[in-house]
């Protein structure tokens, strides 16, 4: 799995994902354009997600992956972006191996969840709390997953 560094105002904090689209839409998202990202121990020449402070990402998007940012973000899928947003932790890829040990030992479910959580508060030095914001979204789109599957017939 691919380990993204994203900085944020004020701190790094690192993500997991191999989809380049999703690491994008999600520092869209959560930074509304300020965020930078960059492939942690890539082979070669690391994929990189700019800062939009000034103009729009739209043409950006459209080179790198065939459509605008509204298009990109609308065909990505809700749960797996909410999956790479969960992956959030505050700090460098090596703070990041040592919190993923200690989330491993609180157990399962709603432990591992919670000792995240506490991990990242602790760490996190930011006015703005990236990884509470990425709680929120996450929790909104897996909400919204569950409801189109349940407009298009699906399982409940």
């Amino acid at each position: 799995m691919t380990i993204w560094i994203l900085a944020c105002p004020l701190e790094l904090i690192t993500v997991e994902s191999d989809d380049y689209k999703l690491v994008a839409v999600m520092t869209c998202l959560l930074g509304d354009g300020f965020f930078t990202g960059v492939e942690a121990e890539a082979e070669g020449q690391p994929r990189k997600i700019p800062a939009f402070p000034k103009e729009s990402p739209d043409k950006w998007f459209q080179k790198t992956f065939g459509a605008n940012y509204e298009v990109t973000a609308r065909n990505v899928d809700k749960n797996a972006l909410a999956d790479v947003m969960d992956s959030i932790l505050v700090g460098t890829p090596d703070q990041r191996a040592s919190a993923l040990a200690e989330i491993a030992k609180a157990g399962g479910g709603k432990a591992k969840v919670l000792a995240r959580s506490r991990i990242n508060a602790s760490r996190s030095r930011a006015s703005i709390k990236v990884h509470e914001l990425a709680e929120k979204w996450s929790a909104s789109l897996r909400s919204l997953a569950a409801k189109e599957r349940v407009m298009q017939g699906g399982v409940h």
